[in-house]
C-alpha cells in the first residue's frame, strides 16, 4: 500500500512540474508596468515618444530559473520604422514589482527603441523571444507577437493585400452530402494590419450552400499575419457533379476608416456516389439459327449525380461479337431502357457463351465499368409442315383410287349431268310462254 502511495505522489510531482514547465513565459496582463499605458488584458501597445519606441514585456517566471535572454526583431526590417543599429538583444533579471500592495515576481523585458525621423504611419509587426531555462536545465524559449503602431509620422498610401492563399475541403464534397471547406487568409502587406476583415462565399450555381451564414467575421488580420477559416457547406441532391467555382469576397478596413473589398474564385470538385441498378442480363434459352434474338436491359441511376454515355457492348460468338447500343444519359432517380437485335449466325448449332460489358461515365469523365455472362443455345431450324390434301394432290407414285373415291366421284357427276339437264328444259318453257304471250 505505501508502494503505491508512493507512486502517487510520484505521479502528481511530475504532473504538476509538467504544468509548470508549460506555464513558462506566461505574460502578466493583469498589472501595468512603467512606460506602459494599458495592461495586455485591455489590449496593450507600445507607446512612442518622440523618436523613440517604448516596448514592454511582462513575464510570469513559472517553471523558469535564474536570467533570461530577450531578442527583439522586426518581421519585415526593409519596411519597418526601427533603425537597425539598436541593441535588440538583453539579459533579464527577476524581479520584485509591487501593485496596490501585492508583490510580484516578474521578468520585464523592455527595450527603448530609437525611430527614423522619416517613418510611415502604419502597424509593423515585431516579435520577442524569451529565452530561458527550468530547474533541471532544459531550454525552454517562447515567441510573442508585438504590433508597433505608429501615427506621429508620415502618409502611408499602401494598403493590406488581403488574399486566400489556400483552399481546400478537409474531405471530397459530394453531391446531396455536406463538407467542411478550409482556407487560410493572409494579410500580405507589411506596414498595415487589416481590421473587421469579412469572408462572403456564394456559388453562381446554387449547388453548393453554407450550411449557416454565408458570411464570416475574421476579426483583425496583422501586417503578415495568417488565419484558417472553416466553412461547413452542404451540396444540394439535384447538384452537378463537376468543377464549381465558388466566388469568395473580402472586406475589411484599414488606416483611417478607408475600406477595401476584393473577390477571388476557386475551383472545388464536387463528387458523386456512382450506384448503376440493371435488370437481369439474360439472353433467350434457345435461339435458332438465322434469326434474330431480342435482348433487352433496363439501366437504373440510383445515385445523386447524372451518368452519362452508357454504352451496352455484346460479345458472343456465333451471336454478336462486338456490336454496342448506346443507353446514353441516365438522370438521378430515373431509368432508361437499351432494346437489341443480335443475328444469329446460320451455320452454327449448339451452346453460345458470352459477355455483356456496360460502361458508363460520371460528371467529370471518370469511367465505370462492368461484365455481366450471356448464355444460350442455337437450335436447327425446323422445316414447314405441308398439308395432307396437298401431299396428295402433289403425289406423283401413280398409286390406284380407292373404290369410296371413285364412287364419291361417279355420284358428283351424275348429279352435275342432272342439274344440266333440269336448267336446260326450263329454259325452253320460258322461251315457249314468252311466245305464246306475243
Amino acid at each position: 500500500m505505501k508502494k503505491y502511495a508512493l507512486l502517487l505522489i510520484f505521479l502528481i510531482f511530475m504532473t504538476a512540474r509538467a504544468a509548470l514547465a508549460e506555464s513558462a513565459f506566461i505574460i502578466d496582463a493583469e498589472h501595468m508596468y512603467d512606460k506602459m499605458t494599458r495592461p495586455y488584458a485591455q489590449g496593450y501597445t507600445p507607446i512612442i515618444e518622440r523618436d523613440s519606441a517604448h516596448v514592454v514585456l511582462p513575464l510570469l517566471p513559472g517553471a523558469i530559473e535564474g536570467d533570461i535572454e530577450a531578442e527583439f526583431a522586426p518581421l519585415y526590417p526593409d519596411s519597418s520604422p526601427v533603425k537597425l543599429s539598436n541593441t535588440f538583444r538583453q539579459t533579464v533579471e527577476p524581479e520584485t514589482f509591487a501593485f496596490s500592495g501585492k508583490k510580484v515576481s516578474a521578468y520585464k523585458v523592455y527595450f527603448k527603441l530609437a525611430l527614423h525621423p522619416s517613418r510611415q504611419n502604419g502597424e509593423y509587426p515585431c516579435q520577442i523571444t524569451a529565452r530561458g531555462t527550468d530547474a533541471s536545465g532544459k531550454a525552454i524559449s517562447h515567441v510573442f507577437p508585438i504590433t508597433l503602431r505608429v501615427n506621429d509620422g508620415q502618409a502611408n498610401d499602401e494598403a493590406p493585400d488581403v488574399i486566400i492563399e489556400a483552399f481546400g475541403a478537409i474531405e471530397p464534397l459530394r453531391v446531396g452530402g455536406s463538407g467542411i471547406l478550409r482556407l487560410t487568409i493572409t494579410n500580405r502587406g507589411h506596414t498595415r494590419e487589416a481590421r473587421a476583415v469579412r469572408l462572403t462565399m456564394a456559388d453562381n450555381t446554387g449547388d453548393i450552400l453554407p450550411a449557416s451564414s454565408d458570411t464570416l467575421s475574421i476579426g483583425t488580420l496583422g501586417a503578415g499575419e495568417s488565419a484558417d477559416i472553416d466553412i461547413p457547406v452542404r451540396a444540394i441532391a439535384k447538384a452537378s457533379a463537376q468543377p464549381h467555382a465558388l466566388q469568395f469576397t473580402l472586406s475589411y478596413e484599414y488606416a483611417e476608416g478607408k475600406v477595401a473589398e476584393k473577390s477571388e474564385k476557386r475551383t472545388i470538385d464536387l463528387a458523386q456516389e456512382v450506384r448503376l441498378h440493371h435488370t437481369a442480363a439474360a439472353l433467350p434459352a434457345r435461339v435458332t439459327r438465322g434469326d434474330n434474338a431480342a435482348f433487352s436491359l433496363t439501366l437504373m441511376n440510383m445515385g445523386k449525380g447524372t451518368l452519362y454515355n452508357a454504352l451496352l457492348t455484346f460479345d458472343v460468338p456465333h451471336m454478336a461479337s462486338s456490336s454496342s447500343v448506346l443507353a446514353g444519359t441516365i438522370e438521378p432517380g430515373t431509368s432508361v431502357t437499351a432494346n437489341a437485335n443480335l443475328r444469329v449466325d446460320g451455320d452454327y448449332v449448339g451452346e453460345a457463351e458470352g459477355t455483356l460489358t456496360l460502361t458508363w461515365e460520371d460528371g467529370y469523365g471518370n469511367g465505370y465499368e462492368k461484365t455481366l455472362p450471356l448464355s444460350t443455345t442455337i437450335i436447327e431450324k425446323t422445316a414447314p409442315s405441308v398439308p395432307a390434301s396437298a401431299s396428295k394432290a402433289s403425289d406423283a407414285d401413280g398409286e390406284e383410287i380407292k373404290p369410296r373415291e371413285l364412287a364419291a366421284w361417279c355420284s358428283a357427276g351424275t348429279l352435275t349431268f342432272i342439274l344440266g339437264v333440269v336448267i336446260l328444259r326450263s329454259g325452253r318453257k320460258i322461251r315457249l310462254l314468252e311466245e305464246k304471250q306475243l
